[in-house]
């Protein structure tokens, strides 16, 4: 199968964080973020849906997968570029959505979750691979190392290093695969930890 990768229309954003959703509905570290199981997939949709819009998309890019025929979404990929600003309108914006999905009984967690997140990133300029998520029929089809080997020839242009947080083993090889090593590990509560990778910039 041939993989056309592109950056992502605003129209497709929904699309993006549906598939996003499906791909991490089962996440623990997700459950952090989204807490609460009622209405869980309408709500961590409408949570990503604001994350992408106020992060990657803004600042950033949004890759999309597809076979060369178009078709269905097979994959995702959202990097932040380097020093995105910390408040725009528009963030402020997807930030009250954020909070209305999420819902303000279980907004204190959430913001814990994400602050723990947060402070360990690196401080000087880097990308920062927000969400990856592929499909569940496209799985194990190479969409997931297409997706990044895009980014990092776009970070590699930029000369800067690339930052991700990992949830799972195998998405830890993955990475790894592509140069990236970890940095530790945040325990965000409740059992969830998170890896944080590094991949050096390109000499």
């Amino acid at each position: 199968m041939s993989i056309v990768i592109s950056p992502a229309a605003e129209a497709e954003l929904p699309e993006c964080a549906r598939l996003i959703t499906r791909a991490l509905i089962d996440d623990a570290v997700m459950h952090r973020l989204v807490p609460g199981a009622e209405d869980r997939l309408r709500r961590m949709t409408a949570a990503l849906l604001a994350e992408l819009r106020g992060g990657a998309f803004a600042h950033g890019v949004v890759d999309t997968a597809r076979n060369e025929s178009g078709g269905p979404l097979l994959g995702v990929a959202a990097w932040v570029a380097p020093r995105p600003p910390r408040c725009t309108p528009r963030r402020a914006v997807e930030h009250v959505r954020g909070i209305r999905a999420v819902g303000l009984r279980r907004m204190p967690a959430a913001i814990r979750a994400d602050h723990r997140l947060t402070r360990d990133h690196p401080t000087m300029p880097h990308w920062y691979l927000e969400d990856i998520a592929v499909a569940e029929g496209a799985r194990g089809m190479g969409v997931g190392s297409a997706l990044i080997e895009h980014g990092l020839a776009r970070v590699d242009a930029d000369a800067l290093p690339a930052y991700l947080e990992s949830t799972t083993p195998a998405s830890r090889r993955l990475y790894a695969r592509h140069g990236f090593g970890p940095l530790g590990v945040v325990d965000l509560g409740g059992g969830a930890t998170a890896t944080t990778m590094l991949r050096p910039a390109a000499i």
